[in-house]
């Protein structure tokens, strides 16, 4: 009989639709700027990449600045789990502007 994983923690959901909105917004924030400074519409993989690696990178750092991360450990969700949640919103929207264009 193979060995199963855990189950992945779940972040409660008022949580979860905060940092969904705010991983969108920073998202939307990083692509306006990329925009302004490199006039960028549909960007190259790499720099696509990018942002949606900057847009997880600050979502987590926010949601540190905001010790959401305390509570969460409190809940036994590690920060990796703030960071993949963090993820889903730039990267649905760079693959559907990419698929789009």
């Amino acid at each position: 009989m193979p060995a199963r994983l855990p189950p992945l923690p779940s972040i409660p959901v008022p949580f979860l639709r905060q940092i969904l909105v705010r991983s969108i917004l920073v998202w939307l924030g990083v692509r306006g700027a990329a925009f302004l400074l490199f006039g960028l519409t549909v960007p190259a993989l790499p720099a696509a990449g990018l942002v949606v690696a900057l847009t997880v990178g600050l979502t987590t750092w926010d949601g540190r600045r905001l010790s959401e991360h305390v509570f969460l450990a409190n809940l036994g969700i590690p920060v990796w789990v703030l960071a993949l949640a963090a993820a889903v919103p730039p990267l649905s929207c760079e693959l559907t502007i990419r698929f789009l264009a």
